[in-house]
């Protein structure tokens, strides 16, 4: 019998009550118990509690803001991580194979298929996907706050998906000024000629795609103790767009001489002109800053994934819930 603490997050734009239902039906007899912490503060306080006491799993109903919230705590912990994708992107859960099949993910725990990935340190702070700074740190945020400010904005969320971030997107660019920032980057993958920048976008990626289906890094995996850094030097809103719009259709642009893309195991990015830029990562602001340091940690958080050439067996039980 396995410890497991489920985590439920209301706010995310999909339904997890069916996932609950389910999971109740369908899991072994494993000693669970499900909270729902009212503020990211009493999340963590639930989380360190659930560090002292050694539990096996946390399991996380949400998306990757709420796993995000979650890994700052259990990080280079023994605990394993099982995602039950209830978010808007869903990015490291589609990355690690965890569907919205409740058979796959129920069948994942059963079997035992874990993975350990690398995660990105940013000002201290850990993301597991995508981020950056510039125009999609811009989208990231309003976001944010139209689903914190705008009724409705949820079921907008729920019915359109991860489509709602290139909607947002191209919004921004086509009824907003292009900002543009000058900045340092320093890495040793990094000719010393385009160490100085001036760019609307800077993205860290330590996955392939970045809001479902952005495949701004098509080489990149978070198993090999590197991330992708990724230079958008475009100077108009036409040439950033069309970039886009190529990655978006899957046909990422190679011969784009305004497009600096290297892997590497640490970076660091100053803003030149005295400016404080947020960075997001994982769907959240991680920080305000005007220097940003960004180092790797290879495989500092173990999660439940499904692997489609591995043959899951049916089992099944009914599971003993606890409330909390």
């Amino acid at each position: 019998m396995s410890n497991i603490s489920l985590y439920l997050n209301s706010k995310a734009s999909g339904s997890s009550s069916k996932w609950v239902k389910e999971v109740q039906n369908q899991l072994f007899r494993h000693d669970i118990a499900i909270k729902s912490p009212s503020s990211k503060e009493q999340l963590h306080i639930e989380l360190e509690k659930d560090i002292a006491n050694s539990v096996d799993y946390i399991f996380c109903f949400g998306g990757d803001g709420t796993v995000n919230c979650i890994l700052q705590k259990i990080a280079k912990t023994d605990i394993k991580l099982l995602i039950i994708p209830c978010g808007t992107a869903n990015d490291l859960a589609h990355e690690i194979g965890m569907s919205t099949s409740i058979k796959n993910i129920v069948r994942t725990f059963q079997h035992k298929t874990f993975k350990k990935i690398d995660l990105i340190e940013v000002n201290g702070k850990y993301m597991s996907t995508n981020g950056g700074i510039g125009c999609a740190a811009d989208v990231a945020g309003k976001i944010n706050s139209y689903r914190n400010g705008i009724d409705g904005f949820l079921k907008v969320m729920k019915r359109v998906g991860s489509s709602i971030y290139p909607m947002v997107f191209a919004k921004e660019l086509l009824f907003t000024e292009l900002k543009k920032y000058t900045l340092q980057i320093e890495a040793q993958e990094l000719p010393s000629s385009d160490r100085t920048v001036v760019t609307p976008l800077v993205l860290i990626n330590n996955q392939p795609c970045l809001g479902g289906r952005f495949a701004v890094a098509p080489h990149t995996r978070n198993t090999d103790g590197k991330f992708n850094v990724t230079i958008f030097k475009h100077k108009s809103k036409k040439e950033l767009l069309q970039c886009a719009y190529n990655i978006l259709r899957g046909s990422y642009p190679y011969d784009d001489k305004n497009l600096i893309s290297f892997e590497t195991e640490s970076l660091k990015v100053k803003e030149l002109n005295g400016q404080s830029l947020p960075f997001f990562g994982d769907g959240e602001i991680l920080d305000n800053d005007g220097t940003f340091e960004i180092k790797a940690h290879p495989r500092a958080l173990e999660v439940c994934a499904y692997f489609e050439d591995v043959s899951y067996a049916s089992s099944y039980d009914l599971a003993q819930v606890r409330l909390v």
